[in-house]
């Protein structure tokens, strides 16, 4: 009898599919600030100085008046984009809807690169970093094993010690040290853990990200840094229109036989007040924990992304 071998033009059944991107939330969400879509113009931050009062007895006069004096700082948007290629015998050999898939995955992408720049201690770009990579946050330390709900209090200390109400702060952490914090007895008596069951510490909530421990999005976690911040201070928005390009019928798209989809979008992110932010970074040896010099609430001088005077 003749037979004749069909399994090659049979299309694949799919079990599941298996995905490395966890999710596509933004710390955004962790914070309550939520991101802005489709700005029709750029923004200006305006910094003006404060006025003092004074004590003074009668018929003594004032001296003289204090100049109303302001700096600004602008928003520089950075284009962000993905491409990627899928060829025809995937979208024809399986019976996933790979182009759904493939814009879920974009989605993630991008919420990868603004998690990665709003909590990185490394700038994503010159123009696009969060408070934790800016020159003139504070910092501090503890020891191996040594993070305690004392020291997060005190991180809070630093941010609050800078005339910043903390309403929207959140802690950021490696997933390590998430769930390490878990586990840790806050005190030798209530059985209260340093990161309560319900994923907050001192009130505020932690976000868990491997962001905080890299120096490039892709690049390995390492070390232990945690941080808190004010993350109403660092907006995000995200400019005109998100620009979607399926191709399927380009010379470029027929060379590889497949379908290319292409997005970009205009984003900026601008650190407005440096001291919102703070680091404390694993060490042996603890140091004095001195801020970075600059006002109590005036952005620090220095460098292209400070308001001008």
């Amino acid at each position: 009898t003749k037979t004749t071998d069909v399994s090659y033009s049979q299309r694949k059944r799919i079990a599941g599919v298996l995905d490395n991107l966890f999710s596509d939330r933004v710390i955004y969400d962790r914070a309550g600030c939520p991101i802005s879509n489709n700005a029709t113009s750029l923004s200006d931050w305006i910094y003006l100085n404060n006025p003092t009062c004074s004590i003074e007895g009668e018929l003594v006069g004032l001296g003289d008046a204090q100049k109303l004096e302001e700096a600004k700082k602008s928003e520089i948007t950075r284009r962000l984009a993905v491409k990627i290629i899928i060829s025809n015998q995937a979208l024809e050999d399986n019976e996933l809807d790979l182009i759904a898939i493939a814009t879920q995955k974009i989605n993630a992408a991008f919420a990868e690169l603004i998690n990665f720049a709003a909590t990185s201690t490394s700038k994503a770009n010159t123009y696009f970093y969060g408070g934790f990579a800016h020159d003139n946050k504070q910092t501090g330390t503890y020891t191996a094993g040594g993070f305690t709900y004392a020291k997060a209090m005190e991180m809070v200390g630093k941010v609050a010690k800078k005339n910043f109400f903390p309403e929207y702060g959140v802690f950021v952490m490696g997933p390590e040290d998430y769930y390490a914090l878990k586990a840790t007895p806050r005190d030798a008596g209530s059985g209260l853990m340093v990161i309560d069951e319900d994923g907050r510490l001192g009130g505020f909530p932690v976000f868990s990200t491997n962001a905080i421990n890299r120096e490039t999005p892709s690049g390995a976690a390492e070390g232990h840094n945690i941080g808190f911040g004010c993350f109403n201070f660092l907006p995000c928005i995200q400019h005109g229109n998100v620009r979607l390009t399926i191709d399927r019928d380009s010379v470029a798209a027929g060379d590889v036989d497949g379908v290319i989809i292409i997005v970009n979008a205009d984003w900026s992110m601008t650190d407005l007040y440096p001291d919102a932010f703070v680091v404390y970074s694993q060490s042996e040896q603890q140091s004095d924990d001195t801020p970075a010099a600059g006002g109590d609430d005036t952005p620090a001088a220095g460098g292209d992304d400070t308001p001008a005077a």
